[in-house]
Protein backbone atom coordinates (compact mmCIF):
# COMPACT_ATOMS: atom_id res chain seq x y z
CA UNK A 1 0.00 0.00 0.00
CA UNK A 2 2.94 2.22 0.60
CA UNK A 3 4.39 2.02 -3.01
CA UNK A 4 0.77 2.70 -4.42
CA UNK A 5 0.24 5.53 -1.90
CA UNK A 6 3.39 7.38 -2.71
CA UNK A 7 3.21 6.99 -6.76
CA UNK A 8 -0.40 8.28 -6.37
CA UNK A 9 1.04 11.22 -4.19
CA UNK A 10 1.84 14.69 -5.89
CA UNK A 11 5.00 15.15 -4.33
CA UNK A 12 5.47 18.78 -6.24
CA UNK A 13 3.49 19.97 -2.85
CA UNK A 14 2.83 19.25 0.88
CA UNK A 15 2.48 15.18 1.53
CA UNK A 16 1.06 13.57 4.39
CA UNK A 17 0.16 10.00 5.63
CA UNK A 18 -2.53 9.18 8.42
CA UNK A 19 -4.27 5.77 8.52
CA UNK A 20 -7.30 6.83 6.86
CA UNK A 21 -5.31 7.47 3.88
CA UNK A 22 -3.77 4.34 3.64
CA UNK A 23 -7.19 2.68 4.13
CA UNK A 24 -8.51 4.24 0.74
CA UNK A 25 -5.68 3.36 -1.17
CA UNK A 26 -6.20 -0.22 0.15
CA UNK A 27 -9.45 -0.16 -1.13
CA UNK A 28 -8.14 1.80 -4.44
CA UNK A 29 -5.89 -1.09 -4.94
CA UNK A 30 -8.23 -4.29 -4.04
CA UNK A 31 -10.63 -2.18 -6.79
CA UNK A 32 -8.28 -2.45 -9.12
CA UNK A 33 -6.88 -5.68 -8.87
CA UNK A 34 -10.73 -7.00 -8.55
CA UNK A 35 -10.88 -5.62 -12.51
CA UNK A 36 -7.59 -6.60 -13.76
CA UNK A 37 -8.55 -10.25 -12.34
CA UNK A 38 -11.59 -10.49 -13.63
CA UNK A 39 -10.35 -8.91 -17.34
CA UNK A 40 -8.17 -11.83 -17.22
CA UNK A 41 -10.26 -14.19 -16.19
CA UNK A 42 -11.80 -13.33 -19.65
CA UNK A 43 -8.82 -13.62 -21.71
CA UNK A 44 -8.62 -17.35 -20.34
CA UNK A 45 -7.89 -19.76 -23.35
CA UNK A 46 -7.72 -16.29 -25.89
CA UNK A 47 -4.75 -17.17 -28.53
CA UNK A 48 -4.19 -14.19 -30.70
CA UNK A 49 -3.85 -15.88 -33.87
CA UNK A 50 -7.27 -18.05 -34.10
CA UNK A 51 -9.65 -15.44 -31.71
CA UNK A 52 -8.26 -11.92 -32.81
CA UNK A 53 -10.62 -9.60 -34.70
CA UNK A 54 -10.03 -7.22 -37.31
CA UNK A 55 -11.18 -3.83 -36.26
CA UNK A 56 -13.28 -3.27 -38.61
CA UNK A 57 -15.29 -6.23 -37.90
CA UNK A 58 -15.72 -5.48 -34.45
CA UNK A 59 -18.52 -4.04 -32.37
CA UNK A 60 -18.92 -0.30 -31.71
CA UNK A 61 -18.52 -1.05 -27.98
CA UNK A 62 -15.21 -3.29 -28.73
CA UNK A 63 -13.52 0.20 -30.96
CA UNK A 64 -14.56 2.38 -28.55
CA UNK A 65 -12.84 0.04 -25.83
CA UNK A 66 -9.78 0.13 -27.79
CA UNK A 67 -9.68 3.81 -28.29
CA UNK A 68 -9.90 4.36 -24.45
CA UNK A 69 -7.22 1.98 -24.33
CA UNK A 70 -4.91 3.88 -26.59
CA UNK A 71 -5.49 7.44 -25.28
CA UNK A 72 -4.92 6.15 -21.38
CA UNK A 73 -1.41 4.08 -22.64
CA UNK A 74 -0.42 7.69 -24.46
CA UNK A 75 -1.66 9.49 -21.65
CA UNK A 76 0.94 7.08 -19.48
CA UNK A 77 3.71 7.18 -21.71
CA UNK A 78 3.60 11.18 -21.13
CA UNK A 79 3.11 10.99 -17.47
CA UNK A 80 6.13 8.80 -17.65
CA UNK A 81 8.08 11.18 -19.46
CA UNK A 82 7.41 13.87 -16.91
CA UNK A 83 7.76 11.83 -14.17
CA UNK A 84 4.15 12.88 -12.97
CA UNK A 85 3.51 9.33 -11.21
CA UNK A 86 0.22 10.13 -9.41
CA UNK A 87 -1.04 11.15 -12.71
CA UNK A 88 -0.52 7.57 -13.74
CA UNK A 89 -2.36 6.32 -10.90
CA UNK A 90 -4.87 8.71 -11.37
CA UNK A 91 -5.72 8.02 -15.18
CA UNK A 92 -5.66 4.16 -14.43
CA UNK A 93 -8.00 4.03 -11.37
CA UNK A 94 -10.20 6.41 -13.09
CA UNK A 95 -10.23 4.14 -16.10
CA UNK A 96 -10.71 0.94 -14.65
CA UNK A 97 -12.86 2.27 -11.77
CA UNK A 98 -15.02 4.75 -14.01
CA UNK A 99 -15.06 2.98 -17.47
CA UNK A 100 -14.12 -1.10 -16.78
CA UNK A 101 -15.95 -1.40 -13.74
CA UNK A 102 -18.77 0.57 -14.37
CA UNK A 103 -19.46 -0.93 -18.09
CA UNK A 104 -20.55 -3.83 -16.17
CA UNK A 105 -23.28 -2.33 -14.74
CA UNK A 106 -24.42 -0.54 -18.30
CA UNK A 107 -28.18 -1.97 -19.64
CA UNK A 108 -28.69 -1.90 -23.39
Amino acid sequence: MLRLWVSATDYANEISVIDEILKRMAESYRRMRNTVRFLLGNMHGFDPGRDAVKPVEMLALDRWALARTRELQSDIVDAYRQYAFHVIYQKVHNFLASWISAASTWTC
